[in-house]
């Protein structure tokens, strides 16, 4: 179990952001037979008698009620603000309540967790975190026995490092664990920096060095490489925010355009770098784009659009909850025809 250190210390607070974002929560069959037992037997109520407490699709899965964009099951209760989980526990919750705001991915090494900063608790944590960000295993917050469903790539090949030749897992997990150190260290630079890794390790050819050498060695380059600030162009910020609008389902768009039409106070460069990191690691395109130019346009992506609205949660409510996420990788992988940046 892989986590990074700013999120190991994640408790859900009970904000309630899930509970009341008007987004359809799915119920698995196997939890709505439950879920209707303990409504049938009085143990578990919507807070209306009149809302229904379970909407059947008739081509589609159960959902929960929903009352002006709330969960029917979502209360103001000191003791956290979900019925179903103050009476049966947090198996009793759907899946997805279960899993939010934990974004995962499986491969060989084994799961890999960042969180969504739409969760107040989680950005929260982009302000109180210290030190620097790092890859941590074994944390009591997310334990190995839970449930974790997300992206299973255990029986995938490794990452593509172009799209005629895959990376190794090593190089790939050493990648990884690199970008964030080189995002979180210096904000300013750190996209810059991380493009300049990546076009570096374009160059590999197999039977050269050993690609997880190169690896070190493109970011050891990277890391002292004399770049200006990153500062993106009003049309690369413009073609940022048209891609994650155009990948979310017309139903949703109104909701992503205010989100990103945010403009909060400007963040300070810890809490850019930190969510930098976060899209760094656990990052879905690396093992379904294209290339480490996919990988890096959706970090970059992240980038724009948080220097637009400053504000991670809206950015995170797009990316990670109201964009599809193949259609997002999808024109994140045109990246992989042109460099994402001149190597001096």
């Amino acid at each position: 179990m892989h986590v990074l250190s700013i999120h190991a210390g994640y408790r859900c607070q009970h904000a309630g952001r899930c509970c009341t974002s008007n987004w359809p929560i799915p119920v698995e069959p196997s939890h709505l037979t439950r879920l209707e037992d303990l409504i049938a037997r009085g143990v578990v109520a919507p807070t209306g008698p009149a809302i229904a407490a379970v909407i059947r699709e008739p081509d589609g899965p159960a959902l929960l009620g929903r009352d002006h964009g709330r969960c029917v099951f979502h209360d103001t209760h000191a003791a956290g603000g979900c019925r179903i989980q103050r009476a049966a526990g947090h198996e009793a919750l759907p899946l997805s309540c279960r899993q939010f705001p934990r974004q995962s991915v499986t491969d060989p090494r084994g799961v890999s967790v960042t969180l969504s900063h739409y969760c107040p608790t989680a950005r929260a944590l982009l302000s109180t975190a210290g030190g620097p960000v790092g890859i941590v295993d074994r944390t009591t917050a997310f334990p190995a026995h839970e449930e974790y469903a997300g992206l299973d790539a255990t029986a995938s090949l490794p990452p593509l490092l172009h799209p005629r030749c895959l990376l190794e897992w090593d190089a790939w997990w050493l990648t990884e664990a690199l970008a964030v150190r080189l995002v979180d260290d210096d904000p300013r630079r750190g996209l810059p920096r991380l493009a300049l890794a990546v076009e570096h390790l374009r160059t590999w050819r197999p039977g050269t060095v050993p690609l997880r050498d190169l690896v070190q060695r493109a970011f050891d380059v990277a890391s002292i490489a004399a770049v200006a600030e990153w500062d993106p162009a009003a049309d690369a910020l413009a073609t940022h925010v048209a891609d994650a609008l155009a990948a979310v389902p017309e139903e949703w768009r109104p909701d992503a355009g205010r989100a990103l039409a945010t403009r909060a106070a400007a963040l300070p460069d810890g809490e850019v770098g930190r969510f930098l990191a976060a899209h760094v690691f656990a990052n879905w395109s690396a093992y379904t784009g294209r290339g480490l130019r996919t990988w890096y346009r959706s970090v970059e992506a992240a980038g724009c659009l948080v220097r637009l609205t400053n504000d991670p949660g809206m950015v995170d409510l797009v990316l990670r909850h109201l964009a599809d996420s193949s259609a997002l990788i999808t024109r994140w992988s045109r990246a992989e025809t042109s460099p994402v940046i001149r190597r001096p």
